[in-house]
Order: structure tokens, then C-alpha cells, then sequence
């Protein structure tokens, strides 16, 4: 099957040599600070199930963004149970299933911790609603002209049994 860009689906998978300039800046965030965050961040809750939390955070880059927060500190993907696995991928294929109703393109990065250092795992999802332009092209700055409770309120709307017919 092809995406509405006309590609084919496909999964990437990569791991790099060194910290890339996103991830790095969490290792320089303290625990607490992380915390304190994540705490703030509950208000912007889409859907949450035992292990995992999935939420439009404040300072998304892309409309429709959804993080995906374990509750318990884990590193990497390696280090769900079994029945955290599962927890996760039903909540990945539930947020998944939600921008799809927004946007059939998307991508999906996993962030884990990179060797000697005790960074909180957590899995992105970028809705491709845009294309970059001038502004995120020259400056770097990327503008995202959705806030996060609009997001939510859209997202939620769509709800975990609604249909395609339904949501347009």
C-alpha cells in the first residue's frame, strides 16, 4: 500500500556513533528538572493506560505531536516487562490510529538513553501536516501554528472507537 505522498511505507531503523543535538540536550537536564516537567505535562494527557502516558506536550514542534512516556524509569525498549511491551504497543497503534485521522503521514522516533547516562525513554510521533518553509529552512526554528490544547481537544474528539466517516 502507498502513503497519500505516494511512497512506500517503511521503517528505519538507526542508531548513531554520537549524541545527536536534541537528544544531548536532555543529558544535560537534571532528573528533578525532568520530573518537574513531566508533572506539568499531565494536563496535556491524550490517553494513558498502567505503564504509559501519552500526552501533546507544550512545546511541540508539529501540530498533532503525541509523546509516548513510560511511568516507570526505563532506558531503553529492552527494558519493558512483557506486559509493558504490550501496554505500549496498544498505546502506540491507539495514538497512531488517532493521527492518522489528521494526517496519514507520520513518523515515529524512539529516544533511549545513550550508554552511560540515565535518560528516560520515550517514543515521538511527528505528524506530517506541513511541509518545512522559509522561516524552519533558514532559521532552523520550527513553527507550529497548533497549539497543544487544540491538538487534544481534536485528538480526543476522534476517541478510541470512531471511524473514519465519523471524525470528517
Amino acid at each position: 500500500p502507498r502513503t497519500s505522498s505516494g511512497t512506500m511505507p517503511c521503517i528505519r531503523v538507526l542508531r548513531t556513533a554520537v549524541i545527536p543535538a536534541l537528544p544531548r540536550l536532555d543529558t544535560k537536564t537534571s532528573s528533578r528538572e525532568r520530573a518537574t516537567h513531566r508533572e506539568k505535562e499531565k494536563r496535556n494527557t491524550l490517553v494513558e493506560n498502567a505503564s504509559f502516558t501519552a500526552v501533546c506536550p507544550s512545546f511541540s514542534r508539529f501540530p498533532f505531536e503525541v509523546w509516548i512516556v513510560p511511568k516507570r524509569h526505563v532506558t531503553s525498549l529492552t527494558a519493558f516487562s512483557e506486559k509493558e511491551a504490550q501496554r505500549f504497543m496498544q498505546l502506540l497503534r491507539e495514538c497512531i490510529r488517532r493521527i492518522y485521522f489528521v494526517a496519514k503521514d507520520y513518523n515515529v522516533v524512539f529516544h533511549e538513553s545513550p550508554k552511560n547516562a540515565d535518560l528516560h525513554f520515550h517514543a515521538e510521533l511527528y505528524p506530517r501536516t506541513s511541509h518545512l518553509a522559509g522561516v524552519e529552512l533558514g532559521t532552523g526554528i520550527i513553527v507550529n501554528g497548533k497549539g497543544e490544547q487544540e491538538a487534544l481537544k481534536t485528538l480526543r474528539r476522534i476517541g478510541p472507537h470512531a471511524t473514519e466517516k465519523k471524525t470528517r
